[in-house]
């Protein structure tokens, strides 16, 4: 099962090949600690080691400039440690800023980097006079 995993199969023929499923399977493998493929790694833990957010990842990925490792099998898309250093390098030289004061984006904050920035460039709530009803 471990060669099988190690080799890019999925839960679910590494199952089929023994005769169980694919729960039971994964379930042997987590007691062995050997779900994950090594050295590669899931597009939240690429954006986790860069330090931003899930998107900016896929927003890399639409553009050509990473791309996932084909792995046999896999629903999911793994990112070798090439991409991280790829996402890593492109984020220095062409880091998200603020919309409103032009400073570089914390991790987690998708368009403003603080409140302040938010509530003057967000959209609030405008009363309307009676003769726009």
């Amino acid at each position: 099962m471990w060669q099988m995993r190690q080799s890019g199969a999925s839960l679910q023929s590494i199952g089929d090949a023994f005769g169980i499923s694919r729960q039971r399977v994964g379930w042997l493998l987590q007691e062995h600690r050997s779900t994950a493929i090594i050295g590669l790694l899931s597009r939240s833990q690429v954006a986790e080691l860069a330090g931003c957010r899930v998107s900016y990842i896929s927003k890399l990925r639409r553009r050509g400039i990473i791309q996932p490792v084909a792995v046999p099998g896999r629903k999911w898309a793994l990112w070798g440690a090439d991409s991280l250093g790829k996402v890593i390098s492109h984020q220095r030289c062409h880091p998200e800023v603020c919309q409103i004061c032009g400073q570089p984006l914390p991790s987690r904050r998708p368009v403003y980097c603080s409140a302040e920035c938010k509530s003057k460039g967000g959209y609030r709530r405008q009363k309307m006079s009676k003769g726009d009803k």
